[in-house]
Order: structure tokens, then C-alpha cells, then sequence
């Protein structure tokens, strides 16, 4: 009986503490504080302030950027190593020229023209810090952050893609839609065949 009674006792335990870690761990993975304000009381009707559009939509692709060419680090087997920067390098060029023919940053660059010149440089400076902190700085082993090597790809295209907004705000509007739709037009026309 008595043994009975404790094995009840240790199995709540358990599902008891396990719940708690789940719900911690949503909190732990919740990066904009979603789940957090979802549960939490109300305490004033204030409402927060946005961050510039502009501001987001530039980190926004920043990130993307990122994510499509850099590999996440989940683990010690599965990480963004020494040899992936070195390989990385070699396609960075590649990266950097393509980038300028992108609608959605030539869009981007037309909506960040008319921004004053303090604003332009604090959104630059925000956009050139966008990448994720070392497993070191984290503490941890974790998807939350990036190998020394990883980090290292992320801090080259945060920079390639500001230094790049940088350069396409010297040129008109019209020139950068004109040669993003002159490199849409020869991608979409076929080759020619070949002579027989």
C-alpha cells in the first residue's frame, strides 16, 4: 500500500513538472511575447509601439536572406561548422551580386528613399545587427542561436544586404525596377535552339 502511494505521488510529480516545462518552454521559445500577452492580465490599454515599417520589413529580409543561405545549428552534429564558412565564402560574391536584382529589396529601397537621413542610420545600424548570438553568448547548445562560424555568415549578409540598400539608394527608382524587370525578361526568354 505504502509503496502504491508513493508511486502515485512520484507519477504526479512528474506530469506536474512536466507541464510546467512545457509551459515555461512555450514562454522560452516565444521571441515576440505572443504567449506571453496571450495569458497575461491586462494592466493599462496603452498600446505598444510599432517599429517603423520600413524597419521590419528590412530585417524581415535580412533574415531570410540569412535563413536561405545560412544553416541553422541545432546541435553539435547538426551545426553551421568551419568548413560551411569556407564554402559559404566562395558562394558570398554570388549572394551579394544577385541581391540588387531582388523586386522585393528594390521595392523596399523605394519605400526607405523618403526616410530622413538619422532614421536611414538607425535602421541600418539595427538591420546590420540582425543575426542570432553564439551557443557561448546563449549559454546553451541551441536552435536559438549559431556556431561562431554561423554567426560569422550571418553578420556577412546582415552587412552585403545593408551595403547593398546603400548603393541602390544612389541610383534612381526607375534604373533599379528597370534592371530588375531587364533581368526578369532574359530569364523568362527562351533559349535559342540550336543550329542544326
Amino acid at each position: 500500500m505504502v509503496y502504491g502511494k508513493a508511486t502515485r505521488m512520484v507519477a504526479a510529480t512528474v506530469v506536474i513538472s512536466s507541464v510546467v516545462v512545457m509551459f515555461l518552454g512555450l514562454f522560452a521559445n516565444d521571441a515576440e511575447g505572443q504567449i506571453f500577452r496571450r495569458y497575461s492580465v491586462r494592466r493599462s490599454r496603452t498600446v505598444p509601439k510599432k517599429a517603423v515599417p520600413q524597419e521590419t520589413k528590412l530585417i524581415a529580409f535580412v533574415k531570410y536572406v540569412q535563413s536561405e543561405t545560412v544553416r541553422p545549428s541545432n546541435s553539435d552534429f547538426d551545426c553551421f561548422t568551419d568548413v560551411d564558412l569556407r564554402e559559404f565564402r566562395s558562394t558570398y560574391e554570388m549572394i551579394a551580386e544577385s541581391l540588387h536584382l531582388d523586386e522585393e529589396l528594390v521595392k523596399l529601397v523605394g519605400e526607405i528613399r523618403p526616410l530622413g537621413s538619422s532614421t536611414k542610420k538607425r535602421l541600418f545600424a539595427k538591420a546590420t545587427a540582425t543575426y542570432k548570438p553564439t551557443w557561448r553568448q546563449l549559454g546553451r547548445i541551441s536552435s536559438r542561436g549559431q556556431t561562431v562560424a554561423g554567426q560569422r555568415a550571418e553578420r556577412m549578409i546582415a552587412s552585403v544586404v545593408v551595403s547593398t540598400v546603400k548603393k541602390m539608394l544612389t541610383k534612381p527608382q526607375s534604373q533599379l525596377e528597370a534592371d530588375v524587370k531587364r533581368a526578369r525578361d532574359a530569364d523568362a526568354t527562351p533559349p535559342a535552339p540550336a543550329p542544326r
